[in-house]
C-alpha cells in the first residue's frame, strides 16, 4: 500500500474505501450508513405490511370458509331431519285414505297435529295434508 494511500485511511472515512458515491455525489461512510438503514427501514416496513396483507387476506378467507361449512352443516342438518321424518313418518306409502283412523292419529301425533283426538278420519286426513 502506497503512503498516500495509507495516509487517506488514517485521515477517517472521507477519501477511503468507505465512502460511497451516490449520483455523483461522494458520501462518507456515516451518511452511506444512514442511507443503508433508511433503505433497509422501508424494505423492512413495506415486507411488514404486506405480510399482514396476506395474513387479513388469509383470515377473511378462513372466515368466509367457515361460514360456509357452518351453512353447510345447517342444511345437512335440515335434510337430515326432513329424511328422518319422512322415514318415520313415511315408511307407510300407501295413500291416508287406506290407513286406518288409528294409523292416521299416530301420524298426527308425531307430527303434533293440534285438535287430533276430536278428528275424523277425513279431518285427520285434512290436517296431515295441510
Amino acid at each position: 500500500m502506497s503512503n498516500e494511500s495509507k495516509e487517506k485511511r488514517e485521515r477517517g472515512p472521507v477519501g477511503t474505501a468507505f465512502d460511497l458515491t451516490v449520483g455523483g455525489t461522494l458520501l462518507a461512510a456515516d451518511k452511506a450508513a444512514e442511507l443503508a438503514d433508511e433503505v433497509i427501514e422501508r424494505g423492512t416496513n413495506a415486507a411488514k405490511a404486506v405480510g399482514e396483507e396476506i395474513l387479513k387476506t388469509a383470515d377473511e378467507a378462513a372466515d368466509e370458509g367457515k361460514s360456509a361449512a357452518r351453512s353447510a352443516a345447517k342444511q345437512a342438518k335440515t335434510v337430515g331431519k326432513q329424511a328422518a321424518a319422512s322415514i318415520r313418518a313415511g315408511s307407510d306409502t300407501r295413500p291416508y285414505e287406506e290407513r286406518t283412523k288409528d294409523e292416521l292419529y299416530e301420524l298426527a301425533a308425531e307430527r303434533d297435529v293440534e285438535g287430533r283426538s276430536d278428528m275424523t278420519k277425513d279431518e285427520l286426513i285434512a290436517a296431515l295434508r295441510a
